[in-house]
């Protein structure tokens, strides 16, 4: 009995997954998650791996489908997939002209029923997961950015309609491990994940330089004290800063890996798949 696994880093981590979870119970087993990778990549190394490893009516298929917002690119022999686009080192105009929350959307939809039309048509058992609600998710970008729509491009969101169309493959996919396992919020698992401390001076380090003003004082000249005409205006953005992290003590920050841990994905399997340990 073979398993062919696929995803991004809540698939294929430093740490077991639920992949390697289920894994431990098959003959043969391999995750062809990447982490920082994409639906497109997901999708992409499927279709591989069905001509490579001759994927059949026999094997087992388990794919966790990421978020929307990514751009995998393949380019001189080897795969980019560096996450989020809003939070990558792609250029601002180059996202701002050609990246489209909606276009995503659409795409990876696609992405998605392409996968289970291929999987149905090979026969074998397969299992869709998800990072994060698809169907929800953009349920809330609906709700919350029509407004924006309307001003920036005079018309309403459309993600409504390719929701529907789509919904007889978005009803087959298992709950996510955001709304199963972290309650639709990041930050209610803190107690349970992994962290590492980093003084707070170098956490801010990283930010300075989008902050910055012509005429601030440097980073080290602001920790040691040294008061300017710009103090109070860099106050503001460090106490909007410090709302976002969580101190160790006063001039330490955890710094968490909001991965799941190996404990998180096997709570995630007996909940969304009671049955995770006889698929074999």
């Amino acid at each position: 009995m073979r398993l062919f696994t696929f995803g991004c880093s809540f698939t294929n981590y430093i740490w077991d997954t639920w992949a390697d979870i289920l894994g431990r119970q098959f003959d043969s087993y391999k995750n062809y998650g990447r982490p920082g990778s994409g639906n497109l990549y997901a999708l992409n190394q499927l279709t591989q791996s069905y001509l490579r490893d001759k994927i059949n009516a026999n094997d087992t298929v388990a794919i966790m489908w990421s978020t929307t917002y990514r751009e995998d690119r393949f380019v001189k022999g080897k795969w980019h997939t560096p996450g989020n686009v809003y939070n990558s080192n792609y250029p601002d105009n180059w996202v701002n002209d050609w990246c489209d929350p909606e276009g995503f959307l659409v795409r990876d939809l696609s992405f998605i029923a392409s996968a289970k039309l291929a999987l149905d048509n090979i026969g074998c058992n397969y299992y869709m997961f998800q990072m994060m609600d698809i169907k929800t998710s953009c349920e809330e970008y609906e709700n919350t950015t029509a407004e924006i729509f309307r001003r920036l491009f005079n018309k309403t969101s459309i993600a409504e309609k390719y929701i529907e169309l789509y919904k007889p493959i978005l009803d087959c996919l298992y709950p996510s491990m955001y709304s199963v396992v972290f309650g639709n919020d990041w930050t209610s698992r803190e107690d349970d994940l992994t962290f590492k401390l980093m003084p707070l001076k170098e956490v801010v380090r990283e930010n300075w330089d989008q902050w910055k003003g012509a005429d601030w004082p440097t980073l080290d000249e602001y920790f040691s004290g040294i008061q300017t005409a710009f103090n109070d205006e860099i106050d503001t953005y460090m106490k909007d800063f410090n709302s976002k992290y969580i101190f160790a003590d006063k001039t330490t920050v955890k710094i968490y890996d909001y991965h799941p841990t190996t404990s998180m994905h096997l709570e995630y399997l007996q909940k969304v798949l009671p049955n995770y340990d006889r698929l074999a």
